[in-house]
Formats: C-alpha cells, structure tokens, sequence
C-alpha cells in the first residue's frame, strides 16, 4: 500500500484493525506501522505468535523481516521504552 496518498493512513489503520481485531488489545497492540505481540507468560508466546502469522498469511500480507525483533523482553517503541514492568 502506497503511503503517498492522502487517506492510506486511514485506510491502513482500518484494514489491521479488522485483520487483527480478535487479537488487539489481548496479544497484540497496533500503532500505526508498529506491531507488538505480547505475552504473559513465555510459552504462550509461541502461540501467539503463531496466530499472528496465521492472519498475516490469510490477509495476504508480509513482515519485513529487517524490521522485525522476536524474543525480547524490553524495546523502545515510539519513543518509550516498554518491558514487563510497563512504560
């Protein structure tokens, strides 16, 4: 998807929202390109990530894998640096 017209932001926003609407706010956070799959204890990480991909794959969409971080316990995201203890 083409980030040079006007309202693809919007667009963008709506079509992950849909895509991951059964996984946002419970294994999944969305901000506009940053996608996080979260997990409580470490070996349901799998599984979420697994059904993460599942989506991906139905909806016919691609990670870039140069943008892609797996099995870290901190990272900063949009300026915060978010961890197990929060923000």
């Amino acid at each position: 998807m083409a980030f040079g017209l006007k309202n693809v932001g919007a667009m963008y926003q709506r079509m992950v929202n849909k895509v991951f609407s059964t996984q946002i706010g419970r294994n999944m956070e969305i901000y506009v390109d940053e996608m996080l799959i979260k997990s409580r204890v470490v070996k349901h990480h799998e599984a979420n990530l697994r059904e993460s991909f599942e989506n991906l794959r139905r909806n016919k969409l691609r990670l870039s894998p140069n943008k892609c971080v797996f099995g870290v316990t901190s990272r900063k995201v949009i300026g915060y640096m978010i961890s197990q203890r929060g923000i």
